[in-house]
């Protein structure tokens, strides 16, 4: 994916929402407002720009993301990490690839529940532990501010983010059987693979095939268990209240 780069085609893009130069496709699913996949060149990076009012995630999947922003903080984290902003009443940041490989992250932005809050900014690293945690299980690394789940990052609207890397030749403790997450009746999720292949079951037990970049979007009541179809598989999971913005089957 990173072949025939030029300086004036530094970033490649893939938008699961009307973004920039993007308008075919919806403009959200329910409170999830963008989905970015960027893979950023070598050396290269957005430069200092504003956000407002809006919860932004960003996951990064390969090299290293240096964060700067208006408030007051710098940062790096690699693959695993976690970087979070509450835009707020407003802030200025950057977002750079300040090193000699390519950068690949998964930015995304989530509607928040009221405006002009603090701008503040925080971080998830992608240790070990972090590693660990979502081997062939779902990690819960997003939650509610106003929820008592303890969750590594905490944003303000009723939307949980769940992660999971499987790997079917290093099985964790009970080997996959930990990669099950029930989608309750009212709840809606869209669903990620951000690396490899899975397959996975509808409510009527017909089996769909996601592919690298692929999404879905899902209605609770519904038992997710992935099987992956690569030898491993990074997933990535919205889940928030039901709305009727559900694309049409």
């Amino acid at each position: 994916e990173a072949q025939n780069w030029t300086n004036a085609n530094w970033l490649k893009s893939r938008f699961h929402f009307n973004f920039a130069e993007y308008s075919h496709g919806p403009s959200n699913f329910g409170v999830l407002r963008v989905m970015n996949d960027d893979l950023v060149q070598a050396r290269r990076g957005f430069g200092s720009h504003p956000h407002r009012d809006m919860e932004i995630l960003t996951f990064i999947l390969q090299g290293n993301l240096t964060h700067k922003d208006s408030i007051g903080t710098q940062e790096t984290l690699g693959r695993g990490g976690l970087q979070y902003m509450t835009a707020g009443s407003g802030v200025l940041h950057s977002e750079q690839n300040l090193h000699d490989e390519p950068l690949r992250f998964i930015q995304c932005w989530v509607l928040p529940r009221q405006r002009g809050l603090n701008p503040r900014y925080g971080s998830m690293a992608g240790d070990a532990l972090a590693k660990a945690s979502r081997l062939n299980q779902w990690s819960h690394i997003v939650s509610d501010v106003s929820a008592q789940a303890q969750t590594p990052v905490k944003i303000h609207q009723d939307c949980n983010v769940y992660i999971s890397e499987l790997n079917s030749e290093t099985p964790g403790p009970e080997g996959l059987e930990r990669s099950e997450l029930l989608l309750n009746l009212g709840r809606q999720g869209y669903l990620l693979c951000a690396e490899g292949s899975v397959q996975i079951s509808d409510s009527l037990g017909e089996q769909h095939e996601l592919r690298q970049h692929d999404a879905a979007e899902l209605k609770g009541p519904l038992k997710l268990k992935p099987t992956p179809k690569s030898r491993t598989a990074l997933l990535i999971l919205f889940e928030m209240k039901e709305t009727s913005d559900l694309l049409q089957n």
